[in-house]
């Protein structure tokens, strides 16, 4: 980390750190002091999103790394239960943020409610939901050989491809909101450590338990630069499919 001095009493120390921060992991213990963590109830919900995009980024990883097709296809039926929950947790945020007075009067509402309907539209989450219950998570009791075809097509890799990239398309436009909020532990007990603008990480002296003044600006990598960096491995590690879409003459149809 860098430090950048300045002169008299009331100057604001700005530090400038050259390695970035991760988000608080609970698969990777223990959670450190420096790891970002949801500092509002709006970004515990993206939190939340960012554990289903883990799930999805790991399971690709591993199957990148086959090259038999139909073995592929088999693990991409996997992916339909962080998938389903990385759904849900996007609507979370979007209904929380159109809800919510605190939003009120955000000029991007409309914009985020006829993103949705259009980028929703594109995604049947009652066939998800179906292959989640009968395939992916577990296998259904109730699952025979007579009645496994249709559940079969409906789980084609492709389908479940464009889901996944449209619930991306719709991450996107959510994390340009300034609405988010993250702390860090790494500062003494009388101060606070908060990004409440993207990139800007906030050092705060407090005085008889509340909050006083700047003490100091640390300029440090955004967790949603991490989340997008994510998001384009989960679109790269997916391309194979259209590829094999390309190849085999495959329409895709909604």
């Amino acid at each position: 980390m860098s430090r950048v001095e300045s002169s008299g009493e009331d100057s604001i120390m700005l530090y400038v750190e050259k390695d970035s921060r991760a988000i608080a992991d609970p698969a990777v213990a223990p959670i450190t002091e420096i790891q970002f963590k949801p500092s509002n109830v709006i970004t515990q919900k993206l939190w939340r999103t960012v554990e289903s995009l883990r799930d999805i980024d790991n399971l690709l990883d591993d199957i990148i790394e086959i090259q038999d097709n139909s073995k592929k296809r088999r693990r991409m039926k996997i992916l339909a239960t962080p998938l389903y929950s990385f759904y849900q947790s996007i609507r979370n945020i979007k209904n929380y943020y159109e809800s919510e007075k605190e939003y009120k009067h955000h000029s991007s509402k409309k914009h985020i409610k006829d993103t949705w309907e259009r980028i929703s539209g594109e995604i049947d989450i009652d066939r998800l939901k179906t292959i989640r219950d009968k395939l992916s998570g577990h296998i259904d009791r109730k699952l025979c050989v007579e009645n496994v075809g249709q559940i079969a097509q409906d789980m084609s890799h492709f389908h479940i491809t464009i889901w996944l990239h449209a619930c991306i398309l719709m991450l996107f436009e959510l994390l340009d909101l300034q609405i988010y909020g993250w702390y860090t532990d790494d500062v003494q007990s009388d101060r606070i450590r908060l990004m409440v603008a993207d990139g800007m990480l906030v050092t705060i002296n407090q005085e008889n338990g509340h909050p006083g003044y700047i003490e100091a600006v640390t300029v440090t990598q955004s967790p949603k630069h991490q989340i997008e960096l994510i998001c384009q491995r989960i679109v790269e590690n997916t391309q194979w499919v259209f590829q094999e879409a390309l190849e085999s003459g495959y329409v895709i149809q909604g």
